[in-house]
């Protein structure tokens, strides 16, 4: 079996509930990320990532953006995306976070036929840390 290179492209739409910080104000947010590239890897394959950045809106009307390196580890089928990085501007300016995304098995079946996979959840965890 062979598989040829194809245009990948997916976005990330995260939203953060339960959130707790010092000032008590934040306690939701949300951030969406798209993605695109080409790849030679399959839906079989480990996802490709690059260093970037988000913009995360808080439900004080506050944002701040995420610059971030990520690295991806499978552990069994599960996909675990790390980005480590700082918050280099709004709320949170110069803080240090890590946002761990863990993404459920893939429906391998669905890899196999077109159009693939078209959603996948999700568990994330974002950790800012205030120097």
């Amino acid at each position: 079996m062979t598989f040829t290179p194809t245009y990948q492209s997916y976005t990330n739409n995260t939203a953060y509930t339960s959130c707790t910080s010092s000032g008590n104000t934040v306690v939701s947010g949300t951030s969406s990320k798209s993605y695109q590239g080409t790849s030679a890897s399959s839906c079989l394959s480990p996802l490709l990532v690059s260093p970037g950045s988000e913009v995360i809106h808080w439900n004080t009307g506050d944002t701040s953006t995420f610059t971030f390196d990520a690295t991806v580890t499978q552990i069994g089928a599960l996909t675990v995306i790390t980005r480590t990085g700082t918050i280099t501007s709004g709320m949170f300016a110069g803080a240090t976070a890590t946002h761990v995304t863990t993404a459920e098995p893939l429906n391998t079946p669905q890899c196999l036929t077109p159009p693939g996979i078209t959603s996948r959840e999700a568990i994330d965890e974002l950790t800012i840390t205030e120097l």
